[in-house]
């Protein structure tokens, strides 16, 4: 399957969602959506790390800080969570992830 050029994912709340940026009409539509997380879900930052891989740090359970990374399929019908990974167990407050510069 080719893969969709202007497929992305975005975040909000407890929620993530793939969106396909439809340039010729200057809107964006709602592909597919993905609770990934039960409790809190703020203080969100979401990074592309790849065509298909996004990793997202934000606050969940007991404040605690988390990065959980997701894969998106060409056409955006599809996120999986891969993996998450708690990185602060006492306060993941400001999280800021910041996207690795794309190598020629």
């Amino acid at each position: 399957m080719q893969r969709i050029a202007n497929t992305r994912l975005l975040s909000f709340a407890l929620l993530v969602a793939s969106v396909v940026l439809m340039a010729t009409t200057a809107t964006a539509q709602q592909v597919a959506l993905l609770e990934h997380e039960m409790f809190k879900g703020t203080a969100n930052s979401l990074v592309r790390v790849d065509v298909e891989t996004y990793a997202l740090a934000h606050r969940g359970q007991n404040n605690d800080g988390f990065i959980t990374t997701f894969t998106i399929s060409a056409d955006g019908g599809t996120i999986t969570e891969v993996q998450s990974l708690e990185h602060d167990s006492l306060q993941g407050t400001h999280n800021s992830l910041v996207q690795p510069l794309e190598r020629s």
